[in-house]
């Protein structure tokens, strides 16, 4: 993440920029933000990812915008997947459908293509993703289309999930001024203080708070599936209940965010709850109840 800071950074600069012009334009519908946080994603994971620059700043309609989007219509196909390969298992060991198109994995095959092409003839040196898989592939002789699914992963793990989670920080913030004005002078004393860079972003408690409670109002990921790997017993309300090996387990994140018994007055928005005093997001994490991303070895990326 350190060595990424400087794309995220530059792309930061470009947003900047964008909502200069937009405001100067003086829209009558004003500036849709998630309009706005899918362009700077698609900008970082596109340069961390495959080493090249989107443009989506500078366009209006960004080629990678739009096969992003449509890497997401694929969704559909994903969630299809894993219904059919848990009522019938064996089918995961045959390739019976294509879960992206055809049209948008060759798409980002070709883009693949070119990230490395430049690469290898800059002979630049940057520690980035495409740096990383370049020599996984070279190691374990893995396929362009191999290192493209790898890709992909990381793509959509971090295109999406910012891509919302960034503008409902702002929608809380929005709504709840008191938090937002005092973030705006924790950002501003470290401004005053050396600047922001990576070590002072680590360091800004508050900022730390604030995504954290917007990501357990609103969850990215509202519900994940578990497979047991061995026979447990559970004691719920008295009586020791059974996952019995081979079960998979569907942990409903959305609910446990909500639930009082975890989080008081769970529908307000309280940043202060994962204050580094009272124990931060560690002790929730510690008791399952807080799992934006999941929790273990098997966690989101």
């Amino acid at each position: 993440m350190k060595a990424m800071f400087p794309i995220i950074e530059n792309t930061c600069l470009k947003m900047s920029n964008f909502l200069k012009h937009e405001v100067a334009n003086q829209s009558k519908d004003g500036v849709h933000f998630r309009d706005v946080t899918a362009r700077f994603t698609t900008e970082v994971v596109t340069d961390t990812i495959f080493g090249v620059e989107a443009g989506t700043f500078a366009q209006e309609k960004a080629l990678l915008c739009d096969l992003g989007a449509k890497l997401l219509d694929c969704f559909e196909n994903v969630v299809n997947f894993f219904i059919i390969t848990s009522i019938f298992p064996f089918l995961k060991r045959f390739r019976c459908f294509w879960i992206v198109s055809k049209t948008v994995g060759r798409g980002f095959e070709e883009l693949m293509k070119k990230g490395m092409q430049f690469r290898s003839q800059s002979n630049s040196q940057r520690s980035d993703f495409l740096s990383f898989i370049m020599d996984l592939g070279s190691r374990q002789n893995l396929s362009l289309t191999e290192m493209t699914s790898h890709a992909l992963t990381v793509y959509l793990d971090g295109y999406e999930t910012t891509s919302i989670t960034i503008p409902l920080v702002l929608y809380q913030l929005a709504k709840n001024q008191q938090a937002q004005e005092k973030l705006r002078n924790e950002i501003r004393e470290y401004e005053l203080n050396g600047g922001i860079n990576y070590e002072a972003i680590q360091e800004m408690e508050y900022l730390d708070q604030v995504v954290n409670e917007t990501m357990r109002v609103h969850p990215p990921i509202i519900i994940i599936n578990k497979l047991c790997t061995e026979s447990v017993k559970y004691p719920v309300n008295g009586r020791q209940v059974e996952i019995p090996r081979g079960m998979t387990v569907h942990i409903p994140i959305f609910s446990i965010h909500r639930n009082e018994n975890n989080f008081p007055n769970p529908e307000e928005f309280i940043p202060e709850r994962f204050d580094k005093e009272r124990g931060g997001s560690k002790v929730f994490k510690e008791k399952c109840s807080f799992l934006p991303f999941g929790n273990g070895p098997r966690i989101c990326l």
